[in-house]
């Protein structure tokens, strides 16, 4: 019985013809899987420098803002150095500054030389007591003496000195003094007696007598 009822369907199911389909769902398609994996773009820089000039071009004038944030104990320390910056600049154009003097010429004394001078030795008395060299061409030269030399020996005698003389300023620092002696005795020599010489011209009484 069971063997009819299955064939009775087989050949229901033919005569039919129901023919049936089973469908298969798509995924749909992710962009980012889509990218490639390299890609290459050139674009053109003078279109972007042209744009740059058309908007200088326009604007004219280009707007700068820095904003710096600083701590106030950095303050001080930035202080002291912006100081210390500004003195060392400074200082080298203070010196260009400066007028420089002209150099003048300086006028070197000349040394003294050490010489001899014969005079009389005068003592001027006053609130400074002066030794005077008087010489013999009526110059006068200011004379310093040793403290170990006893001047008053010397005064108004005829004495000669040695020692490096100032020639502009007249003063001989004595270092050697003497006293000149004068002798003033001339030694007479004996002058000799005339001898009388004999005449050779005859006597007018020889000449006489000799004739006949």
């Amino acid at each position: 019985m069971a063997a009819k009822v299955a064939g009775s369907n087989a050949q229901r199911s033919k005569n039919s013809g129901i023919k049936t389909s089973v469908k298969s769902s798509t995924l749909p398609p992710v962009p980012e899987l889509e990218k490639p994996l390299v890609q290459v773009s050139i674009t053109n820089p003078l279109k972007k420098i042209m744009y740059w000039l058309d908007q200088i071009r326009r604007k004219q004038t280009t707007t700068f803002a820095i904003k710096l944030s600083i701590p106030l104990i950095a303050l001080p320390v930035i202080a002291i150095v912006f100081f210390q910056l500004g003195k060392n600049f400074a200082l080298p154009k203070t010196l260009d500054s400066t007028p420089q003097p002209s150099p003048k010429a300086s006028i070197t004394p000349s040394s003294d030389l050490i010489i001899s001078r014969a005079g009389i030795l005068k003592i001027a008395q006053g609130k400074e007591t002066r030794y005077l060299l008087n010489l013999r061409d009526g110059r006068i030269i200011i004379l310093e003496m040793p403290p170990q030399v006893d001047v008053k020996k010397y005064q108004n005698k005829q004495i000669l000195v040695t020692g490096p003389y100032n020639r502009t300023t007249s003063i001989m620092k004595v270092e050697d003094i003497a006293e000149i002696e004068l002798f003033n005795e001339v030694s007479t020599l004996p002058t000799p007696s005339p001898t009388p010489v004999a005449s050779l011209i005859p006597s007018p009484t020889a000449t006489s007598s000799a004739q006949p």
